[in-house]
């Protein structure tokens, strides 16, 4: 079970957004942590047990819409865009303004996002794993759509269970023979507690559609003008090196954009390599200048 409290936001009729922020100190830099794909904000434990870190940053981990244990109360369609507001209007009834964004793999797709919808309370942005494109080193509308296609029924589906494979996938992908037989069944468990029954199908069929059918940025992302850190793995093997390579480039109004790839990282940066992404987190923190950030 995680860590998480709800605050309830109006944003399409209604969102109780699940969130976790043990303490807050206006004197410090918040950062908003964002999950990758059908990901609850546990995999944030590490950053949030790393003292160094929390001694200096207030952390702010949010489920974006379907995961975890954020729920609609009205509407039962949305996109990343949509997640994107919903973070703004929790930080809102949180009191929190300005803040750094830190995403994983979708989480980095989000955070450009919401960096698009009201760049002047970003201060800098932080990608791990990201894209700007529909995803590259895999053909997300073969993988999703028969996945899709499967959680689509007409009737009713009380009984409905995720099944165990979808969540080895993600973290086979995702940390590959770093994450252990305890993580993984830690994992099963938390997948089958957010997607079960008949809401939980249709749950998990939106957070499925949201990441095959969301827009490429590349036409927008020249509108982004905070700092940008870019952090990928050279093991990454849903998103190739090769891509945010070309993505970085996409940036050409960022006060300061750079990419770093470290060597053995996996999809899941902040778990593989926990050390160097919280180090870049306290630099970024640091370096923050009248509401500006500098990447050295």
């Amino acid at each position: 079970m995680t860590d998480s409290t709800t605050i309830h936001v109006p944003h399409l009729g209604g969102i109780n957004v699940a969130y976790r922020m043990p303490s807050y100190d206006p004197q410090k830099p918040t950062i908003v942590l964002l999950p990758p794909f059908t990901v609850s904000i546990d995999i944030f434990r590490p950053q949030f047990e790393d003292d160094a870190l929390t001694d200096i940053a207030n952390l702010l981990a949010i489920d974006p819409l379907g995961h975890g244990g954020t729920r609609t109360t009205k509407e039962e369609s949305w996109t990343l865009s949509d997640s994107a507001t919903m973070t703004f209007q929790a930080l809102d009834k949180l009191g929190v303004d300005k803040v750094f964004l830190f995403g994983v793999a979708q989480g980095g797709f989000m955070s450009v996002l919401a960096t698009l919808i009201q760049p002047d309370r970003v201060l800098g942005t932080i990608l791990l794993g990201a894209t700007l494109d529909n995803e590259s080193a895999w053909d997300a509308p073969a993988f999703l759509t028969p996945i899709i296609e499967s959680l689509t029924s007409r009737e009713a589906t009380p009984d409905f269970i995720i099944e165990p494979e979808f969540c080895e996938v993600i973290f086979d992908t995702g940390l590959g023979e770093l994450c252990t037989d305890k993580e993984l069944e830690f994992w099963k468990a938390r997948f089958r507690e957010c997607f079960s029954g008949d809401e939980g199908r249709r749950r998990l069929r939106m957070v499925c559609m949201n990441i095959r059918d969301r827009e490429k940025l590349y036409n927008r992302v020249h509108e982004v003008r905070c700092p940008v850190l870019w952090l990928h793995g050279s093991e990454d093997v849903t998103i190739s090196v090769e891509q945010p390579q070309y993505d970085i480039k996409m940036f050409t109004n960022s006060s300061d954009s750079k990419l770093e790839v470290l060597d053995g990282g996996k999809h899941f940066l902040n778990r593989s390599h926990r050390k160097e992404v919280d180090a870049a987190d306290l630099l970024e923190s640091r370096n923050k200048d009248q509401g500006a950030v500098r990447i050295d």
